[in-house]
């Protein structure tokens, strides 16, 4: 797979990387409906949850580079 070999490039640049969770989302029919939302409960809680790591990951590489940002727009709305 590309994202591993991706991944240990980008981390010997000296970007930073959210190591994990990993997510890997295979396409399938019926995986969206026909107004573009998940139709698996699993995949969107999944999913969310990948999300709210993000959130996390973001706000502590912030405060480890000292930026006093807001994510509010990575924010998910429940």
């Amino acid at each position: 797979m590309a994202q591993p070999h991706l991944r240990s490039i980008i981390v010997n640049l000296g970007m930073l990387a959210m190591s994990a969770p990993e997510a890997y989302l295979v396409h399938h029919d019926g995986l969206f409906g026909t107004d573009g939302q998940l139709t698996d409960p699993r995949t969107e809680s999944f999913l969310a949850h990948y999300v709210d790591n993000f959130v996390d990951s973001v706000g502590r590489f912030s405060r480890r580079r000292g930026e006093r940002r807001h994510w509010r727009c990575f924010q998910r709305s429940v």
